[in-house]
């Protein structure tokens, strides 16, 4: 290649010698290029070519400063990263760490008896009203035998004062003109109330005076009270 360089240099410089015109000069140096062209190649068959690339024994520049710079702390990087990659558990280590158990759940505190409220005492029912007690049944300090002996000897007590009752509404329904199932009158309303009251008045009123005086045989000493009381009440019903 140094010599077909050194050619081109010479002989054009003998041609420039020669005399001839720059036209003339220019066809025979076009001519010699493309003849050394010719030369070139073939001297270039089979080496490497050099305007391509670089071949494997040419020995690669350094990079700059930068580069290498940068290329340093990748690199320290990596070295810092590996240890961590190296203590990262691996798969088996992972199934055989043991795996802590569940907190213990605390039992729940039983739940509180159910309040059992004490029975009631069934109240026992009235005593049905039977006339003509037995002297057995007022002479029996039982509860049940004196209510029985007093709701009897009240009865009885009362045959009076309850037919005067009837014969005062009887005659004021008459006298405001009350067909039989209608409704009372005012005067009848007003009859009734105050009845109501009475039958309140007596049973305090005797059992303040009998109470002194009673016993476990209660019933007879207030139902004669009480008979007392019906045959006044009677009285003034029959004034009406």
């Amino acid at each position: 290649m140094s010599l077909v360089l050194v050619l081109v240099l010479a002989l054009p410089g003998c041609d420039r010698d020669s005399g001839k015109t720059p036209d003339e000069l220019l066809v025979e140096d076009t001519t010699l290029a493309m003849d050394l062209a010719r030369v070139n190649d073939a001297l270039n068959d089979g080496e490497p070519d050099t305007a391509i690339g670089l071949t494997d024994d040419v020995p690669v520049p350094e990079a700059t400063s930068d580069a290498s710079e940068a290329r340093n702390a990748r690199d320290a990087d990596l070295r810092a990263e590996a240890p961590q990659r190296a203590e990262a558990p691996t798969r088996a280590e992972v199934a055989t760490r043991p795996v802590p158990a569940a907190p213990r759940a605390r039992p729940a505190p039983p739940a509180p008896a159910p309040r059992t409220l004490p029975t009631p005492t069934p109240v026992p029912p009235a005593a049905p009203v039977r006339l003509g007690a037995s002297a057995a049944e007022c002479q029996s300090p039982a509860a049940a035998d004196q209510r029985s002996c007093l709701l009897s000897l009240l009865a009885q007590y009362d045959v009076g004062l309850n037919a005067a009752y009837r014969g005062v509404i009887e005659r004021m329904r008459r006298d405001a003109g009350i067909a039989a199932g209608a409704p009372d009158p005012a005067s009848v309303r007003e009859l009734r109330a105050e009845q109501r009251s009475w039958l309140v008045y007596r049973d305090q009123e005797c059992r303040r005076r009998t109470q002194s005086r009673e016993g476990e045989l209660w019933a007879p000493v207030r139902a004669r009270c009480l008979g007392q009381l019906s045959d006044v009440r009677a009285a003034v019903l029959r004034a009406m």
